[in-house]
């Protein structure tokens, strides 16, 4: 065996080039794998409860993890409802359970005056309005190197939404706090 001293010229712009390129190169492999991943299979139907929504933006996963297709985000500030991804822990409630939703009820202890409030008593406490970034913190892990025991999302598990509701603080007060 011989060991031999020839030297490598390798000029820092050379090398900064090289080094560029092969991380672009890495970080599109990485992209495409995405992208592939969430065209390669058959499209699953929308389940029944969220028949509304438009089936060309979005994943369907399973019944309760549905992901917004990349190409559907557009230029919009606000992710419309259509197309805003979903991530259940449980199955949709029965259709009798959302058909008054005014009667739902929420029992409320640890204040001075602790009782049950429907959705209506809720909604005449005044409203507030908030747009957020609202994101699944698993949104991305479809990138990870080893594969996720959930769901692979990609980056359709985040939009931009407006909320309405009572604030908690304006609850607490009129329950004597």
């Amino acid at each position: 065996m011989s060991i031999s001293n020839t030297q490598i010229s390798l000029p820092r712009r050379s090398l900064l080039t090289g080094s560029a390129s092969a991380l672009a190169a890495i970080g599109m492999a990485t992209w495409a794998r995405g992208s592939l991943a969430q065209t390669a299979a058959a499209p699953k139907p929308l389940p029944a409860y969220v028949g509304w929504k438009d089936p060309a933006s979005v994943i369907v996963h399973s019944s309760t993890t549905i992901e917004t297709k990349r190409s559907a985000f557009g230029t919009s500030v606000i992710t419309p409802a259509e197309q805003l991804y979903i991530r259940n822990n449980l199955p949709a409630p029965d259709a009798s359970i959302i058909a008054d939703r005014d009667a739902w009820e929420i029992s409320l202890d640890g204040v001075k005056n602790p009782r049950k409030l429907t959705l209506r008593d809720l909604k005449s406490m005044g409203l507030e309005t908030v747009a957020m970034v609202l994101q699944c913190s698993g949104n991305g892990r479809g990138f990870f190197p080893s594969k996720p025991s959930g769901t692979p999302w990609t980056v359709g598990a985040a939009g931009c939404v407006v909320w309405s509701g009572v604030p908690v603080k304006a609850v607490v007060a009129a329950l004597g706090g």
